[in-house]
């Protein structure tokens, strides 16, 4: 991140549109933003969401990866500053690098406080040092480079700049026939409310009771919060994680799971967060067992509710049950509604399914049953529409 000379002839405007768009895309804190960043975060180019460099231009709006703002949108528009759609810094695409600037991140932290506010997580706290204590810094930083300079050869010279590192991005070694695992695993470390609460240390290893002794973890969400710090801890993103004692853990959690044949991704899944629920030890949990709280079942569980109405007194006898998945309709092949299915969430899905199902029962159709699809707490309802 080095000085940028476009940056001073746009700030004034540059200011005046990082406050909606904090707002609005980055860090949403309703329930109708968190609408609008799912269906415009979108590479007009590639069709790609789920890039952790999804980029907002900061002239007309276009949402896009940065490799294609970078290149296709600059040459065709000479727009310089886009906005990164996940964390909110500026980058310039002509200076190619990130944008640092004090009240940019001013505003960036209040917005980013707010939304971790919001969901429950600790807030984070900007350190601005002085002139001092930026010279004593900046002196720390010319030792460390010329000890990596002196020490390191051309081989490491080429881990350290020659290759863009991105926090979240690392392959997986298949550990024979574990690519099911692999799979799951990937998608975990991508959940941005799953990646806020283990990074910001909400399950404390060392305060874990099922791991009394660090060399013998027997917790699952001690493991997959390690394998968290690994995926974006900086170091060592060249070479691929092996995952052996996520392996070992499930193996010892869920038997029919144990040895190196073949499994399907959706079967671990399942038995996975069955054995996180366990280990996570909500403190609700222990008040009131019918209503957990803890970040497995906020995230991935819902209530069935099925009414079975008679039509004759109009009585309605309601049962609820828990579900951990549901199955929804995949289009075969490309038609020419893929690209208007593509711009619709799974939360629009969803509420399709809900209601849909009313049939008659019993011999002379005296009573009717309808089910319905619901969040296991209503009020998490905003939190997770984000993340579906």
């Amino acid at each position: 991140m080095r000085s940028c000379i476009h940056f001073a002839k746009k700030k004034v405007s540059i200011l005046r549109k990082c406050d909606l768009l904090y707002k609005r895309i980055v860090f949403p804190t309703t329930k109708q933003n968190n609408k609008i960043k799912a269906w415009l975060v979108l590479c007009r180019c590639c069709g790609t969401r789920l890039n952790p460099l999804m980029m907002c231009c900061l002239d007309c709006s276009t949402f896009g990866c940065l490799k294609h703002l970078r290149n296709a949108h600059l040459q065709e528009k000479g727009h310089l500053f886009a906005m990164s759609t996940c964390f909110g810094e500026i980058f310039c695409l002509k200076c190619d690098d990130f944008i640092y600037d004090r009240k940019i991140e001013k505003i960036r932290s209040e917005h980013q406080n707010a939304r971790r506010k919001l969901l429950g997580l600790s807030l984070q706290h900007r350190w601005n040092p002085g002139r001092y204590e930026a010279r004593l810094c900046r002196r720390s930083s010319l030792r460390l480079l010329r000890l990596l300079n002196s020490n390191n050869t051309g081989n490491s010279q080429q881990s350290i700049g020659g290759t863009l590192s991105i926090p979240g991005l690392r392959g997986l070694v298949n550990l024979g026939n574990t690519c099911f695992m692999n799979s799951i695993i990937q998608t975990l470390v991508h959940i941005p409310m799953l990646r806020d609460y283990f990074l910001s240390d909400q399950h404390n290893c060392k305060l874990c009771s099922l791991t009394p002794n660090s060399d013998l973890n027997t917790c699952l969400m001690c493991e997959l919060s390690h394998i968290f710090q690994e995926f974006y801890g900086g170091e060592s993103l060249y070479s691929p994680f092996v995952p052996n004692r996520m392996l070992h853990l499930v193996w010892t959690h869920a038997k029919h799971l144990s040895g190196y044949e073949q499994h399907d991704a959706h079967e671990f899944l399942i038995s996975a967060l069955n054995i996180l629920h366990r280990h996570s030890e909500s403190l609700s949990m222990k008040q009131n067992p019918h209503d957990c709280k803890c970040i497995i079942d906020r995230l991935f569980t819902g209530q069935l509710q099925s009414d079975l109405t008679c039509t004759k007194c109009g009585r309605i006898s309601t049962k609820l049950d828990p579900y951990w998945d549901i199955s929804l309709e995949l289009l075969n092949g490309k038609t020419a509604a893929t690209t208007t299915i593509r711009e619709e969430t799974l939360t629009e899905k969803l509420k399709e399914e809900e209601n849909r199902r009313s049939e008659s029962v019993g011999s002379n159709s005296l009573c009717s049953t309808t089910t319905y699809l619901s969040n296991l707490n209503n009020n998490n309802e905003e939190d997770k529409m984000n993340y579906l």
